[in-house]
Order: C-alpha cells, then sequence, then structure tokens
C-alpha cells in the first residue's frame, strides 16, 4: 500500500489552513456584521420613535402656547364687554335724564361690580361723579390726562372707547378705562360713563385660566405700556421692539411663536395675540429649557442609549469572539483533519488501483496470454511446414484458443461491479456464482440460509466482496472443477465457507498476511471491520475459507482501519 508522504501532509494541510482561516474570518466578519446591523436597526428605530414623539411635544407647546395667548385675550374681550354691558344699563337711568347727579351717585354705589371695578361720570370737560369718592369732592379736569387718540371721534362713531394705560391722579394708579357715551335730549354729547378697570382686577380675571407653571404671560397696550401681568419678565424684555414683535411695523414677524433673548442672554420662546375689543396685546412665554425639554430629554436618552448599546456591543463582541472562536477551531481543525483523511485515502484508492492494474495485467499474462502465445506457435509451425496440418494440431489449436475465450468470459464477470448493495444477497450471489461457473465450465454448489437477508446491508455487502475475491482466488489457482458456497446464519454469529476441489492454490503459501496477496488481505480487513475474522486452509485437494461476523441485524461498532 502506498505511504502519504509527510512532506505533502504539510504542503497540503498549509494550503487549506489558509483557507480555512479566511473562512473563519469570513463567517466570524459575518456574524458581528449581522449582529451590528440588528443593533443600528434597532437603535435607529428607536431613535425614530423617540425623536418622533419628541417632534410631537415640541408641536404641542408650540400649539398650547397660542392656544394659551389666545384663551388670554379672549379673557380681556369679556372683562371689556362686561364694562360695557354695565354701563349701557346704567346709562339708561332716570336720574341721567333729570339731572339728578346725587341720586345717579346713590344708583353708582349700589351697582354690584367686581373688585378693582370703579365707576366714574363726566362731561365733555371734567370729571362729574368718582364712585371712589364721597359725593361733592372736587374732581380733576379731563385735560389732565394722558391724551387719547381720536377719543371723542370714536365716541361719536362707535358710542365707546377702550383706552389704554392711563395714570389717574385721583386713585394714584395706572388703569384701563371704558367708556361710553351718553347723548342729550339734542344728540348730542352729554355725558361720558367710564369703568375704571385696574391692573389688579384684569390680573385676577386673567388668573382664573391658570397657566402652566413654566408659561408666564403679560399684557401691554397699543403703545405697549405695561398693563397687567409679570412685570418681570416685562423688563427683561422691554429692550425689545414690541411693534415689530406684534406685527404691526415693517419688521414684523410671520412666525406665531418668536424665539427672543432678554437683556440678560436668557433665551424664550414667545407668542402673541390681540384682542378684538380693544387693541391690546397678550404675551405668552416659555424659557429654552422648558419648551425644548423634550427634545433635551429624547438626545440625552440617545446619548445614553448609544453608549450603553456600545459597551453592550464590545461586551457581547467579546463574549461572542470567545463563545464562537472555540467552536469554529475545532470545526476547522475536524475540517482540516477529514481534508488529510480524504487526502490519505485517494493516495490508497490510487495504490490500490494500480495495483489492481498491475494484478489484472499479470493474470492476462500467466493465463490468457500464454493460451494465445502456444497458439500462435501451432500456427506459425503449419505455415512453416507447408503441409495441411493433422487433425490433431487443429483440435490442440482449437483447445488452446477455448480456453483463453473462456477465461477471458471468467475473467471480465468477475471484474463487473458489484450489484446495489440494497438487493437480496442470496440473489446476488447465486447469480455471481453461477453465471461464472456457467463461463469457466464449473459445477456450482450453493445454500444459503434464508435469514441472511436480516443482517445490515453493510454486512450483507461484506459478504458479497469476500465471497466475489474469493471466487476470483478460485479463478486465479485452484484449477478446480467444482466450487461450493454454504452461508448459515447461528445464534452468535453468520459463517461463509467456500471450498473447491483445486490444487490447492486458493491459499497462496507464506505466514504473514501480505505476503499472501493483496485479495487475502482485503477480506481480512474487511472481516476486522465487523470485528470478525477469515480463515484460509488448504490441502492436496482443494481450498477452504471460512468467513465468521458477529450476527447482529445493524452493528453495534464497525472497525475502522485508518489509512497508513
Amino acid at each position: 500500500m502506498m505511504k502519504f508522504s509527510v512532506r505533502d501532509a504539510i504542503a497540503t494541510r498549509a494550503t487549506e489552513t489558509g483557507d480555512t482561516a479566511r473562512l473563519h474570518r469570513t463567517l466570524s466578519r459575518r456574524i458581528y456584521v449581522g449582529l451590528a446591523v440588528c443593533a443600528l436597526f434597532a437603535f435607529a428605530i428607536a431613535a425614530t420613535v423617540s425623536i418622533y414623539t419628541a417632534k410631537l411635544t415640541y408641536e404641542a407647546q408650540r400649539s398650547d402656547l397660542l392656544t394659551r395667548a389666545s384663551d388670554l385675550a379672549q379673557m380681556l374681550d369679556r372683562q371689556v364687554e362686561t364694562s360695557r354691558a354695565l354701563l349701557q344699563g346704567l346709562s339708561g337711568s332716570p336720574y341721567l335724564k333729570t339731572g339728578d347727579l346725587e341720586n345717579f351717585y346713590k344708583q353708582m354705589l349700589e351697582t354690584q361690580r367686581p373688585n378693582g371695578n370703579d365707576l366714574v361720570l363726566s362731561d365733555t370737560e371734567m370729571q362729574l361723579l368718582n364712585s371712589r369718592l364721597p359725593y361733592g369732592s372736587p374732581l380733576p379736569r379731563l385735560d389732565v390726562y394722558k391724551p387719547q387718540p381720536g377719543f371723542f371721534e370714536k365716541l361719536s362713531t362707535d358710542g365707546y372707547y377702550v383706552s389704554g394705560a392711563i395714570y389717574g391722579p385721583v386713585l394714584k394708579i395706572t388703569a384701563t378705562t371704558v367708556t361710553i357715551a351718553i347723548p342729550g335730549d339734542s344728540g348730542r354729547l352729554r355725558y361720558i360713563l367710564t369703568s375704571v378697570l385696574t391692573s389688579e382686577r384684569l390680573q385676577s380675571a386673567l388668573s382664573r385660566l391658570h397657566l402652566p407653571e413654566q408659561m408666564r404671560m403679560f399684557v401691554l397696550d397699543y403703545d405697549n405700556v405695561f398693563l397687567t401681568g409679570d412685570k418681570a419678565l416685562y423688563d427683561t424684555l422691554s429692550p425689545l421692539d414690541f411693534d415689530a414683535i406684534r406685527g404691526a411695523g415693517p419688521g414684523g414677524f410671520a412666525d406665531p411663536v418668536l424665539h427672543l433673548r432678554d437683556s440678560a442672554g436668557a433665551g424664550y420662546f414667545v407668542t402673541r395675540a390681540k384682542t378684538s375689543q380693544a387693541d391690546w396685546t397678550t404675551y405668552v412665554a416659555m424659557q429654552d429649557n422648558a419648551f425644548n425639554q423634550a427634545w433635551r430629554r429624547t438626545w440625552l436618552l440617545l446619548m445614553v442609549g448609544g453608549a450603553i448599546m456600545g459597551i453592550i456591543g464590545v461586551l457581547l463582541y467579546r463574549a461572542l469572539r470567545h463563545g464562537l472562536d472555540a467552536p469554529i477551531e475545532t470545526m476547522e481543525m475536524m475540517v482540516s483533519d477529514a481534508k488529510d483523511q480524504i487526502a490519505l485515502l485517494r493516495q490508497d484508492l490510487l495504490a490500490i488501483r494500480k495495483i489492481e492494474h498491475q494484478r489484472i495485467a499479470q493474470e492476462l499474462h500467466d493465463t490468457t496470454a500464454q493460451h494465445l502465445v502456444a497458439a500462435d506457435l501451432y500456427l506459425d509451425a503449419m505455415k512453416r511446414s507447408g503441409r495441411a496440418p493433422p487433425p490433431r494440431l487443429i483440435g490442440e489449436l482449437e483447445g488452446l484458443i477455448k480456453q483463453a475465450l473462456r477465461e477471458l468470459r471468467s475473467f471480465s464477470f468477475l471484474l463487473r461491479p458489484p450489484p446495489d448493495s440494497d438487493g437480496a444477497l442470496t440473489e446476488n450471489l447465486t447469480a455471481l456464482y453461477e453465471g461464472y461457473c456457467r463461463r469457466a465450465e464449473l459445477t456450482c454448489h450453493i445454500e444459503i440460509d434464508p435469514t441472511v437477508e436480516t443482517l445490515s446491508a453493510s454486512r450483507r455487502d461484506a459478504l458479497f466482496k469476500i465471497a466475489r475475491e474469493a471466487l476470483a482466488n478460485v479463478h486465479r489457482h485452484a484449477q478446480a472443477s467444482t466450487v461450493w458456497l454454504r452461508i448459515a446464519i447461528g445464534a452468535s454469529d453468520c459463517v461463509m465457507r467456500i471450498r473447491d476441489d483445486g490444487v490447492g492454490g486458493a491459499c497462496p503459501p507464506g505466514p504473514d498476511l501480505p505476503a499472501r496477496g493483496l485479495g487475502v488481505q482485503g477480506m481480512q480487513d474487511r472481516a476486522l471491520r465487523f470485528g470478525g475474522s477469515v480463515t484460509l486452509s488448504s490441502t492436496g485437494s482443494g481450498t477452504t475459507l471460512e468467513l465468521r461476523l458477529p450476527n447482529v441485524s445493524e452493528p453495534a461498532q464497525e472497525i475502522g482501519l485508518q489509512p497508513s
């Protein structure tokens, strides 16, 4: 048997090690990349959901700012409308029609009105009555108050007027007023009835809206003078151009929510809304840190989540690297060993093929070729004699040719591939022995136990191949006329005996098994694989081969011979 050299094994291993290392790197890279892609995809989904949620929160806060500013403006409009309704009710008093100011003063005091809502009656030049002062107290002229643009014109056209912030010398406070015109019998302006709305009154009304703690508000009149609200916030924002912020000037802002900075550099998101009854503007503001809280929380969560995912990724990479490398290295070793075994088996198969070719050539040379050479010599002698060959020579020549043809047929029959191992062993062996004996003109006796079919397929295959090799030995060496084949199944083993009546050459001489030929060695190897044995005995009257295999339906353990 040909040996596979150590140098060839090392060269093959070196080549395959590079391929295995590349496979290891590719497999590891695919696993790590796959895990990284899954982690990044999950993180991207979480980030998208978080950012979208923060955006919704941001938009909701913007909408809430606008709603709060609009609600404040509507509350101021209701205060103005309430004051107008109160004044309209008093304007129909009969005391005013008769000019009985003293009784009208009493009526003013008796009229229910909110705290911080005072009543004043004036003519076109001075105050006549003030609910804060006793009847008959000296009262100021109208020209001591801050001039109100278009005051009398608006009274004459609309019948009412809502002022901005006005400082009152009587109460010494700044307040706003709602005024209606009371005409005389001639239709000309006779009296002016005014409701004074103090800053406290407006603040009390606006506080009922309950702004969130992080929101702050203030109200300005048409001159951007503070009316009510958070005075500290107004003072920090007062350097800003409120005309532009209101959108009244050429530098107005189209965005309803503005980002402004106060005198200290603090940022605010500010929105505004104008009243419909008066030219007042409500402002609602929220600091950056409160308005952008959802964004900051989202970015913080994303950064922390990214850091945690990075740490987990590193730990997972290390764990997977240790967890994957060991099995992969084991697989690499197994694959490499298997490749070595395949390479060794390939070398053994090539060696066996070479030996088999040599054996076939030797068989043809020792048998068929010898008969053909003898026939050729007879033919040559006939040519040289120049006479008709005697019948004896013709008979001998025919015998040599028939013998050569018979040996070729027998030998070629034995070289046919074995039948399917899943077929019936009895039929296959019967066809093999009867076919050979018919071609070799031998007598054949076959006796096979039918229960042989219960053996495993691998055992039946071994029985067939050993029987065929024994028949080949009979063909090569025995010069027999009869062959016996018997297979018996016992309680513990299977016994196959093959006997011939030849000259005893089917068992080549020599105590060492390798010296007995490749066929005998192969039979021994097949038997050992199943824990069995092959025994050969030869006498002058024939050769007997006995094979014993453990009688189990499936092999518990097949003993394989490793290639050398």
